[in-house]
């Protein structure tokens, strides 16, 4: 008797597991083919309305922790996204964002350094330098495009954190577009040394955001 209901409790869990492997596997298929369309098809869409739309008054780029010693691939991608986009004329002004949250510099300035690096004019770039998270980024950098009569304005940052503002900026009823990042283009930007001075961006006594009460 003990053997058959052991044989029958073995039988239901491998039916069972393998109905969880199998839904397991499809929802997995269906996770990938979304992520795959929001981050490869979904940005060259938006790119693709942009270039016949009006032009953005200006852009909002988040910034990205930055040490002493070079800017990481997520600062690059932003960075080079914001300036295509304004190279590109689908934005008229850039404004980057970020204090210091993690490390003693101010994301906001050291983006800035490397964009005037890449050529864009210091009369259309901005700096927001208090934003501690990426909802941050949005609010305060709305304050100083209206604050300069932008009206138009896009958040344009990497696919993955745009879709995040997306839902904060819908959820507030927020008068802002998102570009996300192609990257297949900010990929074939990555083809030159850019070198800056961040001393100007250093803020002596730093306290990380997580070591803060």
């Amino acid at each position: 008797m003990r053997f058959k209901v052991i044989a029958s409790f073995t039988y239901m869990w491998k039916k069972y597991l393998k109905r969880f492997v199998i839904v397991l596997v499809i929802v997995s298929a269906g996770l990938f083919v979304a992520a795959k369309y929001h981050f490869r098809y979904v940005p060259k869409q938006v790119l693709a309305k942009a270039r016949v739309a009006e032009p953005y008054d200006a852009i909002i780029v988040p910034g990205i922790p930055f040490d002493d010693m070079e800017w990481g691939w997520l600062m690059k991608m932003r960075v080079y996204w914001g300036v295509y986009l304004y190279n590109e004329g689908i934005a008229k002004n850039i404004i980057f964002s970020g204090s210091a949250v993690h490390t003693a510099y101010i994301e906001a300035d050291i983006m800035a350094l490397y964009a005037i690096q890449l050529g864009v004019p210091t009369a259309h770039i901005f700096t927001e330098p208090n934003a501690l998270h990426s909802t941050e980024n949005v609010d305060y950098s709305s304050i100083i495009a209206t604050e300069n009569g932008f009206k138009r304005i896009a958040v344009a940052t990497d696919p993955f954190q745009s879709l995040l503002l997306k839902v904060y900026i819908a959820k507030h009823d927020l008068d802002v577009a998102s570009l996300p990042a192609v990257l297949s283009i900010t990929d074939s930007m990555d083809n030159r040394v850019v070198t800056i001075d961040p001393t100007s961006a250093f803020v002596e006594n730093h306290i990380p955001l997580k070591q803060r009460k």
